[in-house]
């Protein structure tokens, strides 16, 4: 392993964390509630009610019950700064981690988000695109050299052929040929960068391999299958097809414009560190004993720790004008990431790269957002302050049981009074159907495990009516 630029930026850029913030509030004319000091705004209101949980909302005043959840969620959370829940360490933790990817998100939108636009031409051709679909048949390999070797192999025998052989040769795992292909599918079913190398594909002919997601494909047109355009469906699909388009769009500038962030700053990992201390970190991940341990914990109780000591002042990343020691790296990477069944050391390592890039990339887009003074963004704070408040609240409910809680809010609100907008309550308008009552959608940001935002606690109608 060479030194060198480590870090595959075009192909982890696309995962870059990003997702819509909360609607921006007025908050002086739109709140539905206080609670105390707090406030719940109609437009956290409405998101809060159209993303959470159905039974919540399913009798007598809906709106009305679903507000009294919330309202009973700032009181325990008022009560739990009081208290100060907030200083505790997990809860500080969640925070910072929060912080940057909220940095991020809230830089993306105001850095790219704002420049995009669709025009109504452009709505009209992916209108017309997704009505021609292809069916492809493909094989991917893992380097060039070996997808080469594959693609003069399926130019002489045929590609069928190819795969049959392959099947035949690894019959014990009942492999089928429509395993290898797609099915029909049209430009919003295949990534951009695909469709790109594949739409004037003729049929039957075989493409040179073609780099995405770390790995080498080769694809055959089976079949193209085209369908006419209803006029109706340029008014009724356009409103889908602008946020796919923009979703495209803004993948797309996101990578370019990380890319031209990150680019100059020559980001390189030392080879030789980075090897030491992935044999430290397999051995962690092998170590039956260490399942529950935290990777410095490990460190500060095994005798890893002699060897990655001897590294600790090294960088391990390096980059123009600083550097980044193998002691920073490990007192700021979550290494839980890691804790995953790989097939061997190498695939581990091919993993904990991969991780190091996103680290990498993550630190210094949310210094850039530091330095654009996105932090002080109204709109950043509250969600921030949003989800500080949830947790809070979860810390304060495990105190109680069911029984006691309706005695404990009473007494809240001699503290911190409750007041409701009755009239701004009256005139959010929600979804109200049937199907709205019993079912349950919730929104999560993209890319990420975390909801969009913090919604009502679904046990609420167990605990307190």
């Amino acid at each position: 392993m060479n030194n060198k630029i480590y870090f595959l930026f075009l192909s982890c850029l696309i995962f870059l964390k990003c997702g819509s913030p909360l609607a921006e509030t007025n908050i002086g004319n739109n709140i539905v509630a206080k609670i105390g000091p707090a406030v719940i705004t109609s437009e956290e209101f409405l998101a809060n009610y159209e993303f959470g949980f159905a039974h919540l909302k399913s009798v007598g005043n809906p709106k009305r019950n679903y507000l009294t959840a919330m309202i009973n969620e700032k009181l325990l959370s008022l009560d739990g700064y009081a208290k100060n829940i907030h200083k505790q360490k997990s809860i500080q933790n969640k925070k910072a981690n929060l912080t940057q990817d909220l940095l991020i998100e809230y830089l993306i939108q105001e850095e790219i988000n704002n420049s995009i636009l669709i025009s109504e031409n452009e709505i009209k051709d992916a209108i017309n695109k997704s009505k021609v679909d292809f069916n492809l048949r493909y094989w991917n390999e893992q380097n060039l050299e070996m997808a080469n070797r594959a693609h003069k192999n399926i130019n002489e025998v045929g590609f069928k052929l190819f795969l049959e052989n392959i099947i035949s040769y690894n019959s014990n795992i009942n492999l089928t040929s429509d395993q290898f292909e797609t099915g029909y599918m049209s430009w919003l079913n295949l990534p951009p960068e695909l469709m790109e190398k594949i739409r004037d594909l003729p049929i039957n002919k075989v493409s040179l391999p073609i780099l995405f997601g770390e790995k080498y494909w080769i694809f055959q047109v089976l079949d193209i299958r085209r369908a006419g355009v209803l006029e109706s469906e340029y008014h009724s699909k356009s409103a889908s097809f602008k946020k796919i388009l923009f979703q495209n769009k803004l993948s797309a500038a996101t990578t370019e414009y990380v890319s031209s962030l990150m680019t100059p700053k020559d980001v390189r990992t030392k080879s030789e560190t980075f090897n030491i201390l992935s044999e430290v970190v397999w051995a962690w991940l092998n170590d039956n004993s260490a399942k529950s341990k935290l990777f410095v914990e490990y460190l500060r109780e095994s005798q890893s720790n002699s060897i990655v000591e001897n590294e600790f002042n090294k960088p391990l990343i390096t980059y123009i004008n600083g550097e980044i020691t193998v002691k920073e790296f490990v007192n700021s990477f979550d290494f839980s990431i890691l804790r995953n069944d790989y097939r061997n050391k190498n695939a581990m390592k091919e993993k904990f790269n991969l991780e190091i890039a996103w680290f990498i990339r993550d630190d210094f887009l949310a210094k850039t957002a530091l330095e654009k003074r996105i932090d002080q963004i109204p709109m950043f704070k509250r969600e921030l302050e949003l989800w500080v408040d949830k947790w809070i609240y979860e810390e304060m409910k495990n105190l109680y049981n069911p029984e006691e809680l309706p005695l404990k809010l009473e007494k809240l609100t001699h503290h911190f009074p409750v007041t409701i907008n009755k009239k701004v309550l009256e005139s959010i308008e929600v979804t109200d159907s049937k199907k709205s009552k019993w079912l349950t959608v919730h929104n999560y940001k993209m890319g990420t495990n975390r909801m969009a935002i913090p919604i009502a606690d679904g046990s609420w109608d167990i605990a307190y009516k």
